[in-house]
């Protein structure tokens, strides 16, 4: 397996992490942080579209052959898995502000 296939397989969650990695730098670079609505909306957003591209575009390889991952078309549970994490950051943004 190739760095290009694991880096592919797994962009929806490198791009979390960025996201994680960039609110952490907000919340301890600014004095009033703001936008942390804003980058969790894009990023999670940026994951979801990620998401399916790979789902649409027939990807269906393992990233870590044996270990559990996305079947391509018959893998609906993780479109499901990413829409409830967009609800979740949608209704956990009125907590902050």
């Amino acid at each position: 397996m190739n760095w290009q296939s694991v880096l592919t397989g797994m962009l929806p969650e490198h791009l979390l992490l960025i996201g994680i990695v960039l609110l952490l730098v907000l919340e301890i670079a600014l004095d009033k942080p703001r936008g942390a609505l804003g980058v969790s909306l894009v990023i999670v957003g940026g994951a979801t579209a990620a998401a399916a591209w790979l789902h649409f575009s027939g990807y269906a390889a393992a990233p870590f052959p044996g270990h559990f991952s996305g079947l391509g078309a018959g893998n609906y549970s993780n479109g499901d898995s990413w829409a409830r994490r967009a609800a979740a950051t949608l209704s956990g943004a009125s907590i902050w502000g």
